[in-house]
């Protein structure tokens, strides 16, 4: 199974996790510790 990637990297299916950011302007290393939040808090194993 892959996980289609976004341009900036991050995989496409979490774009609901970001409503009030633009998901495409966001790069994990400047997001890193809102990314790690809303996945642990929202994410899911998937």
């Amino acid at each position: 199974m892959s996980t289609e990637l976004a341009s900036n990297g991050l995989p496409v299916s979490s774009e609901w996790l970001f409503p009030e950011y633009d998901f495409a302007g966001m790069n994990a290393e400047e997001y890193a510790g809102v990314i790690i939040e809303r996945v642990l808090d929202r994410g899911s194993w998937a």
